[in-house]
């Protein structure tokens, strides 16, 4: 018999739709061999996502405000792993580790001075489960030169690069960004397969689509895509879109709500308008023009990287339209969801950082060098322990 090996992954994503908590047996190690025990959600509460949209979106705060946040965040994330704990009926004492990864309030991969900050006091939480925590995972890969991001390719590979062997895989996770880990054939050799993996951010996946049908008819998402099939895409929106200088960027890169958002988007419609004489887009155009930037982004991606699969999971999976769009783009890939491969796309990340959590503990390196251009590989998270 396997002796269990018990962690929790927490995620909070740049949609702000809710905490995710994830319980799972990694059984000692062995590859590919999990088992998840028990998941629970909770949604966001919408004071703490308006302040922390505000902060995204470049807004003044005070410290006193942005300290109040990451206290409520570390109160929110330890309720949610205590109510994981309850349901599971597993001892808190068996449980080996959290994985927390925090909420992102800013990420800045490049320039002088490049950092990524994720607030969520992990002191708080280890003291009020009363287990240990790893949280703070990007920024040690950012002081080997990387990006930070994205971190769940190695995660990727664990689950799924023993189905690459004849052939490469993509997995694209559609959250509020999108982002692909491509997994050529043979990457499933240990860590002489990670060195072949590539991964990067390809732009929007749900951010955009969410604060415009948010804006337009306060709705928190589209669902199935139905407000964007509605509508007409504006192949000049689409165009401005992708004019941004993001999208020729080459990788590593990563990006996130800093230079994708309402301001970014009202920025372009507006400077649009006047083009067109005061001519204005219609609401369900500009959002069926917003899904297509999600898929032309992405779809551009694959075709650069001549993959023959693509595993799909994230909140984006769930959009059928989004999925028969993406499908029809792709017509020489199989596009098909994670769940067909066992594993539940809603819980991928949180999975993820209860892996990365795994690897902290043990003393295994898991930043991908060849995705997040660090000089080297690097134990990621800062561990806080629960008191004996």
């Amino acid at each position: 018999m396997n002796k269990k090996s018990l962690y929790i992954g927490v995620m909070s994503g740049t949609s702000l739709d809710g905490v995710d908590t994830v319980l799972v047996d990694f059984k000692n190690g062995i590859t590919s061999d999990i088992e998840v025990l028990c998941s629970y959600s909770v949604e966001m509460p919408l004071d703490i996502k308006q302040m922390i949209l505000s902060m995204c979106q470049g807004q003044s705060i005070t410290l006193q405000t942005l300290g109040t946040l990451d206290h409520r965040l570390g109160l929110l994330y330890s309720d949610a792993i205590n109510a994981l704990i309850a349901k599971s009926g597993v001892a808190r004492e068996d449980v080996i580790a959290v994985g927390c990864h925090g909420q992102t309030v800013w990420h800045q991969p490049s320039g002088e001075h490049r950092f990524s900050m994720q607030i969520g006091d992990c002191n708080l939480i280890a003291e009020r489960t009363n287990i240990t925590v790893v949280g703070d995972f990007r920024r040690r890969d950012m002081a080997c030169g990387g990006q930070g991001a994205p971190l769940v390719p190695i995660f990727h590979q664990y689950l799924f690069a023993s189905k690459s062997s004849l052939e490469n895989i993509a997995v694209l996770n559609v959250g509020g960004i999108s982002n692909i880990t491509v997994l050529p054939a043979g990457c499933n050799d240990g860590e002489a397969g990670s060195l072949l993996i590539r991964g990067y951010d390809t732009g929007p996946g749900n951010i955009l689509m969410d604060s415009w049908i948010s804006k337009c008819k306060g709705e928190a998402y589209d669902k199935d895509g139905r407000f964007a099939e509605s509508g007409t895409t504006s192949t000049e929106l689409l165009d401005t879109f992708l004019s941004n200088e993001f999208f020729s960027r080459q990788p590593p890169k990563s990006t996130g709500r800093e230079l994708f958002n309402i301001e970014w988007l009202n920025n372009q419609l507006d400077c649009l308008t006047k083009q067109r004489n005061g001519n204005k887009i219609s609401n369900q155009d500009v959002q069926a023009t917003l899904l297509d930037l999600t898929v032309e982004s992405i779809s551009r991606e694959i075709e650069k990287i001549g993959c023959q699969k693509l595993i799909v999971c994230g909140g984006g999976a769930k959009n059928l339209y989004f999925m028969k769009k993406l499908s029809g783009r792709l017509p020489q890939v199989k596009v098909a969801k994670s769940i067909e491969y066992g594993v539940d796309g809603d819980l991928i990340e949180c999975l993820a950082f209860a892996y990365l959590a795994e690897c902290t503990i043990n003393g295994k390196p898991s930043n991908v060098p060849s995705v997040s251009g660090a000089s080297k590989p690097s134990i990621l998270g800062a561990i806080y322990m629960k008191q004996k």
